[in-house]
């Protein structure tokens, strides 16, 4: 199963799923846990995950519910730090896992590829960003 991921051709998904690796995931399992090192980028391949911050000032934790082909672990791929943020699975599902290490040398290793990468991270965070003011 190949996952769609918006500005990113066919070809550029399938080569990140040859990249990576899946993994399943339980309802309830933590994905992610804030302040945890980071040395891959995941996409949910099925199921769902809800992002939630227990450090900000909104009444609800809850940051973001992500379904499949959305992105995790965006933030630290770039800027090297640890998670942000704690993702729980919502439901049973599958997680496509990308070592940062394995991604950097496709990205310098093809210059177009690493351009559309990073317009693809550059749009993820963007809309991610225009959720949260919603929020607000």
């Amino acid at each position: 199963m190949n996952i769609e991921l918006p500005g990113l051709s066919a070809e550029d998904s399938k080569r990140l799923m040859a990249m990576g690796e899946r993994e399943a995931f339980k309802e309830g399992q933590w994905l992610i846990q804030a302040d945890e090192a980071m040395d891959s980028v995941f996409w949910i391949v099925e199921g769902s995950a809800q992002v939630s911050h227990d450090r900000i000032m909104f009444e609800d934790p809850v940051v973001a519910d992500l379904a499949a082909g959305e992105m995790l672990g965006e933030l630290s791929f770039l800027d090297g730090r640890p998670a942000s943020t704690q993702v729980r699975a919502l439901a049973d599902g599958e997680l496509l896992a990308v070592k940062h290490e394995a991604l950097t040398a496709a990205i310098e290793s093809d210059p177009q590829f690493g351009t559309r990468f990073h317009r693809y991270l550059a749009l993820t965070i963007g809309n991610r960003l225009r959720r949260m003011l919603h929020l607000v």
